[in-house]
């Protein structure tokens, strides 16, 4: 099993969506705890992090596979979240 970790930016993202999506979501957060490479898993071109599709929304992670842990970076609708600010 993987340790899941919230950056601040991507807590703040999950508390603002409905609840329904809130709800796949946090269901696919979890499933990477014990497969962080699952099927439909992308790596980001440039990047070291990867890519999870959940309907319209995406969850950008980091993998470090060495202390066990699932850092997840963003979590957004597919129109922003590729968006940097």
């Amino acid at each position: 099993m993987y340790a899941v970790v919230f950056t601040m930016p991507a807590a703040k993202a999950m508390k603002k969506l409905p609840a329904e999506i809130a709800s796949r979501l946090a269901d696919a957060v979890s499933g990477l705890a014990g497969n962080p490479r699952p099927p439909g898993l992308t790596r980001l071109v440039k990047s070291k992090n990867y890519r999870v599709r959940v309907g319209d929304y995406r969850i950008i992670y980091d993998i470090s596979d060495d202390i066990r842990q699932v850092l997840i970076l963003k979590i957004g609708n597919r129109r922003d979240v590729y968006k940097e600010r």
